[in-house]
């Protein structure tokens, strides 16, 4: 994804490690540097130490959640800029979308697509041009409520 020589980083937080597990899995086949966080405050932490390329979040998580995570991010001018791929199972109604008004988030429910939703919004986010891939329906993972696809071989 990277227009450079160094790759670009996301940060993955999600409080089910199964699922951090796929994420982390399908954005290091494209080539991204990976880091993980398990909720909001470490991923503040992670933040702080090195500024991702883009943040893939779970909304509900304990201790401090997605939406908490966001409005702490839009406080710092030099974070706010960070875009954002919400990966969730809730149903975001009008307050919640609110909540997340900023301009780099998008959000993609958890389920069959969810992969190929993922891919083409961090590329898109990291103006990234689309690669050709041919994923076949028959061979897939699932993990809690997400499904994520993987190519056979």
């Amino acid at each position: 994804l990277s227009q450079s020589s160094v790759a670009c980083t996301a940060l993955v937080v999600e409080d089910d490690l199964a699922n951090r597990a796929l994420v982390r899995r399908v954005l290091e086949d494209e080539g991204l540097s990976v880091r993980e966080a398990a909720n909001g405050r470490e991923a503040l932490e992670r933040i702080a130490a090195e500024r991702p390329d883009v943040i893939v979040l779970d909304l509900l998580m304990p201790e401090m959640d997605g939406f908490e995570l966001v409005s702490h991010l839009d406080r710092r001018p030099d974070w706010r800029s960070i875009p954002i791929v919400i990966l969730t199972v809730k149903d975001l109604d009008q307050d919640d979308r609110r909540k997340l008004t900023r301009e780099t988030v998008t959000v993609i429910q958890k389920g069959p697509a969810g992969r190929r939703q993922l891919l083409a919004s961090v590329r898109s986010l990291l103006h990234a041009p689309p690669t050709a891939e041919a994923i076949p329906t028959d061979d897939h993972m699932t993990t809690g409520d997400m499904r994520v696809e993987y190519p056979a071989g």
